[in-house]
């Protein structure tokens, strides 16, 4: 399933299967790297247009919330 993640979030546009990737991150027992893909979602989360926000912010609030 790793493999599966990673090529989604490099090559699906928007911040879905990066979101999913750090559940499954955290899922699989590796909180600090769900963090730092998090980190990396509010980073992405910041550059977004305003048009795209709003649907950025759902996913950051999705992977947050399964997260903690």
């Amino acid at each position: 399933a790793e493999r599966t993640y990673q090529s989604a979030v490099e090559r699906t546009p928007g911040l879905e299967a990066i979101a999913r990737y750090a559940v499954f991150q955290s899922k699989t027992g590796r909180a600090d790297q769900a963090k730092e893909t998090l980190a990396e979602i509010e980073k992405r989360v910041r550059k977004a247009t305003t048009h795209f926000r709003g649907e950025a912010r759902r996913w950051r609030d999705f992977a947050a919330k399964e997260i903690d």
